[in-house]
């Protein structure tokens, strides 16, 4: 196969070829990898590529903020999966665009075999899907994961790192005699937070001075049977815990102390770990997947995922750490965001990506 060049590109700082690139989505609602196809249209944009985001009609919130960021979008039919991935597949063979980016499984999975496909799997398929991958990966361009956990997961795939917007933290907090722990995410028991709880409490139990546990998001696409789980650990809990509900990082990251991502399913990356390092919050991870790459080899905080009682001895250890080596700590993990996880770091790599892809 052979991408086409088209006109030179409008930035200067990225200058080569411009391509006509279609953006597949996986869903229509927006998660983490429809956030992240919207970073990866604004980055391609801003390198000269012409975009157009390819989605389902219903459900349409992805469809209404890629309109709003000034995209052209396609609203494809899809009274269900199946006829959103008809439609897709339709959509593509009858279309002149040099690239199809097909943001997930169902994208790849609906045009396997078809021309100028990269696949970009946000996600280790899980057992039920784990089937179709063989099918989704046939005849592409290039294979694209967020990290090298996946990458090793994947087999032959070229990494491209996630990254976050920068994020201001507000320097107003009043003073208070407590510790502030924050959690921001789903609320479920793979992300960790009934272990979160119970090793708050552990640690609440060793020091004198109060810890508050402030929690940011709610049980979105969560069983019934795990929030049940989860209200339980809240409501047993002898720390404090606030819940905000969902906010801005922003309003979060301004009102704690240390942010804490306990995950105990394999993080395919870990994009609240790369926000705190950009807001220069202190944070504590666990080991699971992708995680202890995101924070660095060397860093201190990690924990055992799904063991409270190593959780809690971390985040001791990260309270008890003196001023001027926390800050130190938190200055280099701001370098690595910067470095690797900014949205500059993740334009430099589409570029690079995307340059790859010429010719061949």
């Amino acid at each position: 196969m052979r991408i086409r060049r088209a006109s030179p590109g409008k930035n200067e700082e990225y200058s080569g070829f411009a391509m006509k690139i279609a953006i597949a989505a996986n869903n229509g609602n927006m998660g983490g990898g429809e956030v992240m196809l919207l970073a990866i249209a604004r980055e391609a944009r801003a390198l000269g590529h012409e975009l157009v985001v390819l989605a389902p009609k219903e459900p349409d919130e992805l469809l209404r903020v890629a309109k709003d960021q000034g995209f052209g979008v396609e609203s494809l039919p899809s009274s269900g999966r199946l006829q959103y991935m008809i439609s897709l597949r339709k959509w593509w063979k009858e279309n002149s665009s040099d690239l199809l980016w097909c943001n997930g499984l169902l994208p790849a999975v609906a045009t396997a075999g078809m021309r100028n496909r990269v696949v970009h799997l946000h996600q280790i398929p899980s057992v039920k899907l784990k089937p179709f991958l063989p099918l989704a990966l046939f005849r592409n361009l290039r294979v694209v994961v967020p990290s090298a956990h996946m990458q090793v997961k994947i087999g032959a795939a070229k990494i491209l790192p996630n990254w976050s917007s920068p994020i201001g933290v507000r320097e107003d907090r009043d003073d208070t005699d407590e510790i502030i722990i924050g959690f921001i995410g789903r609320f479920s028991s793979d992300k960790g937070l009934p272990n979160l709880i119970k090793a708050v409490n552990l640690a609440q139990a060793k020091i004198s001075k109060p810890l508050r546990l402030v929690l940011a998001g709610q049980p979105r696409f969560v069983d019934d049977r795990d929030q049940q789980i989860v209200a339980e650990a809240i409501s047993s809990s002898s720390v404090h815990i606030q819940q905000l509900g969902w906010v801005a990082p922003e309003d979060f990251f301004s009102q704690i102390d240390f942010a804490v991502v306990p995950s105990v399913w394999q993080e395919p990356f870990g994009l609240v770990a790369s926000e705190a390092m950009s807001a220069r919050v202190p944070v504590i991870v666990s080991d699971a997947g992708a995680l202890p790459d995101i924070v660095g080899p060397q860093y201190p905080w990690v924990a055992r995922a799904g063991d409270a009682r190593s959780l809690s001895e971390v985040l001791l250890e990260a309270i008890g750490t003196p001023t001027r080596e926390k800050i130190s700590i938190v200055d280099d993990s701001f370098e690595r965001w910067q470095r690797l996880f900014s949205p500059e770091a993740g334009r430099r790599s589409l570029d690079s990506t995307l340059k790859e892809l010429e010719g061949v």
